[in-house]
C-alpha cells in the first residue's frame, strides 16, 4: 500500500501514524513524499505527474529511518534510535 499525504507537518504525521497502523496489520507500507506546500490535489494535475511520483515511493521503513537518524555518522547513536 503507498500511501499520499500532504507535505507539510500534518501530513508527515497522517503518515507515520497510518503507516505504523498499516504495518502493525502486516501491511507492506511505502510512501510517497510531497514538496511542503503541495498536496495531492494541488500536485497531480494530471496522471503523468501522479505517476512520476508514484514511481519514486520508498519503503515506509527506509523513509523513517532517513528521517530520523541524526546526521552524525556516530554508529552507537545511529543504531539506538533504529531499536
Amino acid at each position: 500500500m503507498t500511501l499520499i499525504y500532504d507535505g507539510d507537518t500534518a501530513g508527515k504525521r497522517a503518515t507515520s501514524r497510518n503507516a505504523e497502523i498499516l504495518i502493525k496489520e502486516k501491511f507492506l507500507v511505502s510512501v510517497v513524499v510531497l514538496p511542503e506546500k503541495e498536496d495531492p490535489d494541488s500536485c497531480f494535475t494530471v496522471k503523468k505527474v501522479f505517476e512520476e511520483y508514484v514511481e519514486s515511493h520508498t519503503d515506509y521503513i527506509i523513509h523513517k529511518v532517513k528521517n530520523t537518524l541524526p546526521n552524525d555518522s556516530n554508529p552507537a547513536a545511529r543504531s539506538e534510535l533504529i531499536r
